[in-house]
């Protein structure tokens, strides 16, 4: 009795092919681990020169386009945002202290 033409040994489809869709699998993940590692790259130098520090006193990033807008508008965005946070501060304890004020017939300043 032979056994090389029953369901035991039969080869299913992918089979036929099957090192050609592991050449393709592993193909596939190398290229894909290479691109994403050379744009994680690209994305961290971009960021580091133009948006992190936009001083000279790092000599990797002492380059002639290194003080760009984004860098600049950044640096001032970060500026403004401080203030306003001071000023809301104050505001939020004059508001507290109008309430502490009324609740308890008190008069601090």
């Amino acid at each position: 009795m032979s056994f090389s033409h029953n369901y035991l040994t039969r080869r299913f489809l992918l089979q036929n092919y099957r090192d050609y869709v592991a050449v393709t699998m592993i193909g596939t993940w190398a290229l894909g681990y290479t691109l994403r590692s050379y744009d994680d790259r690209t994305n961290s130098n971009y960021m580091a020169m133009r948006m992190i520090n936009d001083d000279e006193s790092d000599i990797t990033y002492r380059e002639a386009t290194n003080k760009t807008d984004a860098a600049v508008r950044r640096r001032h965005a970060l500026n403004y945002s401080e203030k306003i946070k001071k000023l809301r501060a104050e505001k939020e304890r004059e508001a507290a202290l109008d309430a502490f004020n009324y609740l308890y017939k008190k008069d601090l300043q």
